[in-house]
C-alpha cells in the first residue's frame, strides 16, 4: 500500500505537467531493491497541456497537439482500461484515477477488477460495470472496509463519480495507513500495560520473606 502511494504520487506529478499514462496497470509498475518504486510504459501518455519543463520544442513554444491520441480512438490495455477507454471517449485525469483503482483493486483481491478471460469479455464487464468491492471478490483477503469505500469511489463507471485526482487518491490511502499504525501502536502501548499490570500485581501477591511480628501490649 506504501509503494501504490507512491505510484499515485508520481501519476499526480505527471497530471500537474499536462501528461495522462492512460496505460495504468501492475505490470507497469516495478519496485526496486531500496525501496524506490518506478512507473514504466509511457508508450500511449498523451500530453494534454505542457509546462515549460517538459517543452522540448523550445522556451514558451506550446506543445504540439497529439491529433493521434484524440477522442474516438482506443488506447490502453485490454482488460485494464477504465470504460470511457473502452468506449473511445476522451480521457482525463480521472481516467488515470480508474486505473489506479483497479491496481489497488489487484493488490487487495489478489484478481484483476475485470476478471479473467477474453480481453473483448473483460472490456465488456469494464462497461457493464464490475464489483469494485475487494472484500466481495475475495472473502477470505480480509480487505478493511475503508479499503473497500476507496476502491469503490476510485473505480466509479462514471469519471464525475471518482477521486478527483491521483492525489486525493493517494491522501485516502494514506490515511488509513496511518490510522492502521496508529491501532497497531496502542495494541502495542497496551501489551506493554498489561505486561506491567500483571508483573506487579505478581509481586504483590508474593507474601514477605520477613515473619510478621505481632506485639501484644498489656
Amino acid at each position: 500500500l506504501a509503494a501504490f502511494v507512491q505510484v499515485c504520487r508520481a501519476i499526480d506529478y505527471a497530471h500537474e505537467h499536462g501528461v495522462l499514462h492512460r496505460d495504468l496497470k501492475p505490470a507497469n509498475v516495478m519496485l526496486g531493491p531500496y525501496g524506490e518504486v518506478y512507473v514504466l510504459d509511457w508508450g500511449v501518455a498523451k500530453v494534454r497541456s505542457a509546462s515549460r519543463a517538459l517543452d522540448v520544442h523550445g522556451e514558451g513554444a506550446p506543445a504540439p497537439i497529439d491529433d493521434a491520441t484524440a477522442a474516438g480512438t482506443v488506447f490502453g490495455t485490454p482488460g485494464y482500461m477504465a470504460p470511457e477507454q473502452v468506449l473511445g471517449r476522451e480521457a482525463d485525469e480521472r481516467t488515470d484515477v480508474y486505473l489506479l483503482g483497479a491496481i489497488l483493486f489487484e493488490v487487495l483481491a489478489g484478481t484483476p477488477l475485470h476478471g479473467e478471460g477474453a480481453a473483448e469479455d473483460r472490456m465488456k464487464r469494464a462497461v457493464a460495470g464490475v464489483e469494485t468491492r475487494p472484500s466481495v471478490v475475495s472473502p477470505s483477503a480480509d480487505v478493511s472496509p475503508e479499503l473497500d469505500a476507496i476502491c469503490v469511489h476510485a473505480c466509479a463507471r462514471h469519471p464525475q463519480d471518482r477521486f478527483e485526482s491521483a492525489r486525493e487518491l493517494a491522501d485516502s490511502v494514506e490515511a488509513y495507513l496511518s490510522g492502521d499504525r496508529d491501532v497497531e501502536l496502542r495494541r502495542a502501548l497496551a501489551g506493554m500495560h498489561l505486561s506491567r499490570a500483571r508483573d506487579a500485581a505478581s509481586r504483590a501477591s508474593v507474601p514477605s520473606p520477613w515473619p510478621i511480628v505481632r506485639t501484644i501490649a498489656g
